[in-house]
């Protein structure tokens, strides 16, 4: 056992706590001391090494019991009469248990004066700290000091203990957030200790503050303590930077770089949600004469208004970018059929047609539009653009002020398509589907935790067919509803299956569909198919995309609360495509949030797919959702994923889809705790 004048005292990422005047101990799950700030060392000094062992030994019992139990704990240490009190906190990315002591009733058995010694030493060092310090009770402030006013443009710190309320101090739309996080410290919940929020200063200008909040005791109750520090450079900064990364400077839109990250977006998404997308290639004609006989400042103000017209005529759900010279992009997803890019390329064509006034002169435009589709063309950017420029040569061959589709061939496509949904009917009487299973793996237990049940089929005369393809045939015509309910009685007689040869638990997603969603009798449905099975509902989760949610707010609220109550576990699926808000998001009983394949894929090469999964990985853990990354295939990305505190994830880093008997010899390959599920080989 180490003594405590062999601890470790400081640790970069924790420098937050060296100014807090109350003992901080950090202990390992080995019960090995991993920080101690500068006011424990010098209690530990105190206690003399025979005391402290003594003491010690009564940390590690209760950071045992925090371990196992995952929930925080108050202990007191000490002999009769000279004890101190600790509330204990998991901390579970670094599988640590942090001690935080109260403020004490004594403050002279730690050492220090109390927080009401205005004139002791502690008072000295709350008035020279750069952070400001606020403490409050039911929001309303009862102590600062003068950094806190400093901070907030305040004269003196009177003014700041004058509001009501200490969320006045914040941004109005970060108040609820900051209600939420208050809650959970105080109803000892083991949320981060540091967040960011928008704040106004007094005279009504707009800061970041970094907030540190913690529990205290004041005046014996029971209060919030926030360190609070400027930050508003530094996020300003970054909100530079990523602009320029990712918008065009004339215009505003989102430049090339961000362009292709939201194409692939958009290619992932219609690839599971069964519908059609379109890149529609935009390039304006005879705009050198603009340039040439008005001048370029007349040409970047017509390619600035432009860009207002096509922003304007969007949908809602559309993607404008500005590729280069007079060249645009539009990506539009969640299409029925092609009919739907042709609407968009008419509105956008009316659009431009309308007079613009340059300084006087009156300029009409137009422009050649080449579209492509996919998944029907490609799923791939790169020959997607190339499709797109093919398109926009014949529609500027084909007089200008046109629009052409890039496959001239729909007979056949619809040749085809006639054929598949034939002999989809078929399948599904004559049992021609089936269903393969990917692992769901907990790389920080080296644990199976689940699989996912993916739907395959193989067409006698065009191989295996694949579900971005068939499902949307299906959902055309009216047979996603037969092929929903054979998915999940699949799945159920799968489990009943494992369970005879006397394979563990296992929980088997499904994902739902569209159609299968708006059912009014889905959740009496569901637990018919449960109960004629004999399965227990936590065997069974059911993955919905985030678009289909957010489609009918209240009703999804009614749905997802029955299924809730039978018992299934519940997961919103390509999480960051879709346009949700988090005030819904809250009303949501969700268990887990998959971050979409879309962002994995390129996690380590794209900065700005490393920020929205570590922002999605981030929002999962505020709003207590287990996090999944779907799509894992390469070893840096799990690396990524794994220290940025997301633990389980699916992909071809540790297995494709297997049928039954393959998963079978694959699990009793991967027990519970082998090597191989830690994602190290």
């Amino acid at each position: 056992m180490a003594s405590h004048a062999e601890l470790p005292t400081v640790r970069p990422e924790l420098d937050y706590f060296s100014l807090n005047p109350l003992p901080v101990l950090i202990l390992s799950e080995d019960c090995s001391v991993q920080y101690q700030n500068p006011a424990a060392e010098k209690w530990l000094r105190r206690k003399g090494s025979a005391v402290w062992e003594n003491d010690f030994k009564q940390f590690c019992r209760t950071a045992a019991s925090v371990f196992e139990s995952g929930q925080p704990m108050e202990i007191k240490v000490g002999q009769p009469g000279d004890t101190v009190g600790f509330t204990a906190v998991p901390e579970r990315e670094s599988r640590s248990v942090c001690f935080l002591a109260a403020v004490p009733d004594a403050p002279a058995q730690l050492g220090i004066p109390s927080l009401r010694d205005v004139d002791g030493g502690f008072r000295e060092l709350v008035e020279e700290s750069q952070q400001g310090i606020l403490i409050h009770r039911n929001w309303r402030p009862v102590f600062g000091n003068e950094a806190l006013a400093r901070i907030f443009g305040y004269s003196d710190v009177d003014e700041v203990l004058g509001l009501k309320s200490v969320r006045e101090l914040y941004a109005e739309h970060e108040r609820e957030r900051l209600k939420l996080f208050n809650e959970a410290r105080l109803a000892g919940n083991a949320a981060p200790e540091i967040y960011e929020f928008e704040a106004v200063r007094a005279d009504g200008e707009r800061i970041w503050v970094q907030t540190s909040v913690r529990v205290v005791t004041w005046n014996g109750e029971r209060a919030t303590q926030h360190w609070l520090t400027d930050v508003t450079e530094r996020k300003q900064a970054e909100q530079r930077l990523a602009r320029l990364a990712s918008y065009d400077v004339l215009t505003g839109l989102a430049n090339r770089t961000m362009f292709q990250s939201r194409l692939r977006q958009a290619i992932a998404q219609v690839g599971r949600s069964g519908r059609t997308g379109a890149l529609l290639l935009l390039d304006l004609d005879n705009f050198k004469h603009v340039n040439d006989s008005l001048g370029h400042p007349a040409g970047d103000a017509l390619l600035k208004r432009v860009a207002q017209r096509l922003v304007s005529r969007a949908r809602e759900t559309d993607f404008v970018a500005r590729l280069g010279g007079d060249e645009f992009a539009i990506v539009a997803n969640n299409l029925t059929d092609a009919n739907g890019a042709t609407v968009i390329a008419q509105t956008v064509e009316e659009a431009l047609q309308q007079s613009i006034n340059l300084e006087g002169t009156e300029i009409f435009t137009t422009a050649s539009i080449g579209i492509t589709l996919f998944p029907e063309d490609s799923s791939d950017p790169d020959i997607l653009l190339k499709n797109a420029d093919m398109a926009l040569y014949q529609a500027k061959n084909a007089g200008r002020g046109k629009f052409s589709f890039y496959n001239a061939e729909l007979n056949a496509k619809a040749l085809r398509r006639k054929e598949l949904e034939y002999a989809l009917r078929t399948a599904i009487s004559d049992d021609g589907l089936r269903l393969n299973y990917q692992p769901k793996v907990d790389i920080a237990l080296g644990k199976i935790v689940g699989v996912e049940a993916l739907l395959r089929w193989t067409h006698e005369k065009y191989g295996e067919v694949s579900p971005a393809e068939f499902i949307p045939i299906a959902e055309a015509s009216g047979l996603m509803l037969p092929i929903g309910d054979w998915v999940l009685r699949k799945a159920c007689e799968q489990l009943v299956e494992w369970k005879a040869d006397s394979m563990p638990p296992i929980p088997i997603a499904v994902n739902l569909s569209a159609v299968q969603f708006k059912r009014t009798d889905l959740v009496d449905g569901i637990g018919r198919i449960l109960a004629e099975y004999k399965v227990d509902p936590v065997c069974l989760e059911l993955e919905i995309t985030e678009s289909m949610i957010m489609e009918n707010v209240d009703a999804t609220v009614t749905a997802l609360h029955g299924l809730h109550e039978i018992g299934v576990s519940l997961a919103i699926d390509d999480f960051g495509t879709g346009h949700s808000s988090l005030a819904y998001l809250k009303r949501f009983p969700m268990d887990k949030l998959k971050i979409d394949r879309s962002f994995v894929n390129d996690v380590v090469e794209d900065a700005d797919d490393a920020a929205i999964t570590q922002i999605i990985i981030n929002l999962a853990k505020q709003l207590n959702l287990d996090v999944i990354a779907e799509g894992v295939e390469t070893l840096p990305q799990l690396d990524f994923l794994r220290e940025n505190g997301c633990h389980v994830v699916q992909g071809y880093h540790f297995s494709p889809p297997l049928d039954a008997a393959s998963f079978v010899d694959w699990f009793n390959d991967h027990r519970t705790g082998s090597s191989s599920l830690t994602g190290s080989g």
